[in-house]
């Protein structure tokens, strides 16, 4: 028999405490498949007349620190003979999509000139729409955000699925093409899905597709360091209310859910957080204390926090919502260890624990 062929699927957040666990998955690969569309730069960057920081500005990442540090450890894999290519054509033909626009051809005119384009407008149309009419509910009732947080979250789940199947078809065309012994496929861990898709089309090419859940991966590492969390992963309620639609289950949850998500998203921090020996998940970490949190809300918990904490910043939404919490009767004095300020530095933000 001869050497099995393998693609590892790695589903992750794109934040900076996953490195340590990602960058041995692409060890020994011969194509390394990142979740974005082809850009220039990145052909500039390996060339060596862009910087990693100068990358990220270029490629509008949405996480600058994670996204330079992953480029210096791609860079060093590619100088030692790994294939890298971005793959994700749903973004890139909605780019296309825009520049067409851009010339002023119109949205019919666009859909003629190839098939997915028709496809993909549509789909970001309806998505982007529902999107807009949550904003604009902010200033309504709670059980109006609630039913725009559904609305969105069923468009989203929709979308998730299109981009998971024409990825998983373009990757299963250069798998096809190239055949590469050994693969490591980059995506965002609400993606899992497309483990689903790519399985049963490598199949037929002689692949075995491995899928890691980096996120649980790291869970399980912060509980054995402090026991006391809870045994089984916990996903954020707007992913949790995600993907009752993706895999269609779970309706009778999805308006608490969506309440749930509407303070945990007011709640967990924004900024892009390093790791320390102390904490090595800090965001992991945040979103769990939170998720936590928010699990112990029903919908009128979250209907009388949301009141209060709606036009505050999140620290200060933070406190208020403990305190109503507490007000309320809700045991909070067990939630796990959470690290309560930051230390600033030069271009980076350290968190610090609990003294």
């Amino acid at each position: 028999m001869g050497e099995e062929k393998v693609v590892i699927l790695g589903l992750s957040p794109h934040r900076v405490e996953f490195l340590p666990l990602l960058t041995p998955l692409l060890k020994g690969k011969d194509l390394i498949i990142l979740e974005e569309p082809p850009h220039p730069a990145w052909k500039s960057y390996l060339q060596g007349d862009l910087g990693p920081e100068e990358l990220a500005e270029a490629l509008e990442a949405g996480f600058p620190t994670y996204s330079s540090k992953m480029a210096r450890i791609l860079k060093g894999f590619w100088l030692g003979g790994a294939k890298i290519c971005q793959v994700e054509p749903y973004l890139e033909g909605l780019l296309e999509i825009q520049t067409l626009l851009e010339e002023g051809l119109s949205p019919e005119k666009i859909a003629t000139l190839d098939q997915r384009f028709g496809i993909i407008y549509q789909m970001e149309h309806q998505t982007t729409a529902t999107l807009l009419d949550f904003y604009a509910s902010l200033g309504a009732t709670f059980d109006t955000m609630v039913a725009r947080v559904k609305a969105f979250a069923q468009a989203d789940a929709q979308r998730i699925r299109l981009r998971d199947q024409l990825r998983a078809e373009a990757i299963f065309q250069i798998i096809k093409a190239s055949a590469p012994k050994s693969i490591f496929v980059e995506a965002g861990y609400i993606h899992g899905r497309l483990s689903y898709f790519m399985a049963k089309k490598i199949k037929t090419l002689g692949y075995r597709l491995i899928c890691k859940n980096l996120l649980i991966e790291a869970t399980q590492k912060l509980i054995r360091r402090w026991p006391q969390l809870p045994r089984a992963f916990l996903p954020a309620p707007g992913d949790g209310l995600t993907a009752s639609y993706l895999f269609k289950r779970g309706q009778q949850q999805r308006d608490l859910l969506a309440a749930r998500s509407l303070i945990y998203i007011k709640l967990i921090t924004k900024e892009e957080l390093l790791p320390s020996p102390e904490i090595p998940f800090p965001h992991l970490l945040d979103e769990l204390y939170w998720k936590l949190f928010v699990s112990r809300l029903d919908y009128h918990h979250c209907r009388r926090i949301m009141e209060k904490i709606r036009l505050l910043g999140t620290e200060e939404a933070r406190q208020r919502a403990l305190k109503i919490a507490s007000d309320l009767g809700i045991k909070i004095n067990d939630l796990p260890p959470l690290f309560d300020n930051y230390h600033q530095g030069p271009g980076i933000i350290q968190a610090r624990p609990l003294s």
